[in-house]
């Protein structure tokens, strides 16, 4: 055996036994671990995606970065196929939920729900709404809680009562929010919150202090939330596609503070549906940021034809970073019959359509979708 040999043979050796230390030491790999992450948070955004393979093909977890002010692309997720069965289950038109009314559309639609929407108005202060949250918990769902900060509903400023962004933003209900964040991360499991839904519409009191005004609140809002490390909780913007379209963007709080963004797509005017609304503002919906999820909290105008044609485009993957689909199912008493039961056509519109198997009923994953 020649000399050459031998300095091949000790240096193989040295290294094999430098690895066993370096891989059987907790520490090292933790610190090898927190510097992957370091390192990862800032790569240029264009390179996300290769930051995200690599850190699945070694096994590492990424999940605890989402609420970290560094901007995460999950583009490449996102165009993963299959879009989660959500609802807003409450037919009397308060938006609430009840172990009854999940019962009733799962049964009605013949699939299992993977999310339920719900609101929770400030009518009676700031408070964590625990025992509606967790019967969606019980049912192996996430909730989706519409944050409404309004005293009594209507559209003028009047109607925020002491709930103005001016007054969310100056910290006089930080006390509260605070109290929220805390319950929020006790329930221990995912939720998404909407605060001030589509305040491109101006149809509510969130919206009349202006876009600036709103999304400083907003921050706030998520600012308070991170400072109680409530990891759990991912935000929603969302726009309305049908009302002030070319302004959705500019009440956007930011890819550093949102998580999701999910629209409302009922297209009435013209009767032209969620199909008819996506065809004309996907493009701008999209192009509210180019890493963020997205998905429709709202849709569904009572039409057989419309649910038919709305069910069966977004099956076929035709709008790919659509990853929730959440039918409002509101009875008259809402002002329009929304229920998908509400005739025999409307039925079988529904349930022929979401059984198909790009509709997901179970493992909604709200940092990774589809993952």
């Amino acid at each position: 055996m020649t000399v050459k040999t031998h300095i091949v043979i000790l240096t193989a050796l040295t290294l094999l036994i430098g690895t066993i230390i370096v891989l059987s030491h907790p520490l090292i790999i933790s610190q090898i671990h927190n510097n992957i992450k370091r390192i990862v948070r800032t790569i240029d955004i264009t390179h996300t995606s290769k930051a995200e393979a690599f850190y699945k093909d070694n096994n590492i977890n990424f999940a605890d970065s989402h609420n970290n002010t560094s901007v995460i692309n999950i583009g490449s997720t996102t165009n993963k196929a299959g879009i989660w069965h959500s609802a807003m289950v409450d037919e009397s038109g308060y938006e609430q939920v009840s172990q009854k009314a999940i019962n009733e559309f799962e049964n009605n639609s013949g699939k299992k729900l993977a999310l339920v929407v719900f609101s929770n108005d400030w009518y009676n202060g700031i408070s964590f709404p625990a025992s509606k949250a967790n019967i969606i918990k019980q049912n192996n769902a996430t909730p989706i809680i519409r944050i409404a900060p309004w005293k009594s509903n209507g559209q003028n400023l009047s109607n925020a009562g002491p709930y103005t962004m001016s007054n969310i933003l100056n910290g006089q209900h930080d006390g509260a929010l605070i109290e929220w964040a805390k319950a929020a991360k006790s329930f221990g499991s995912p939720i998404l919150v909407d605060f001030g839904y589509e305040p491109n519409t101006n149809y509510f009191p969130w919206s009349k202090q202006g876009a600036a005004m709103y999304i400083d609140a907003y921050r706030h809002i998520v600012t308070i939330f991170r400072q109680q490390d409530a990891t759990n909780v991912y935000f929603v913007y969302h726009p309305d596609l049908s009302s002030n379209v070319d302004e959705i963007k500019k009440w956007y709080p930011g890819d550093k503070y949102i998580d999701w963004i999910l629209a409302s797509a009922y297209g009435e005017d013209g009767d032209i549906g969620c199909l008819g609304v996506l065809n004309k503002s996907y493009n701008q919906l999209t192009a509210i940021s180019p890493s963020k999820p997205l998905g429709i909290e709202e849709w569904g105008i009572g039409s057989p034809t419309d649910t038919k044609n709305t069910l069966n485009s977004l099956a076929q993957n035709k709008f790919p970073k659509l990853k929730i689909l959440s039918i409002w199912n509101e009875g008259p008493a809402g002002g329009k019959d929304r229920r998908i039961e509400q005739s025999p056509e409307m039925l079988n519109a529904y349930k022929e359509g979401i059984a198909n198997s790009f509709y997901l009923s179970s493992n909604f994953n709200p940092t990774l979708p589809n993952s």
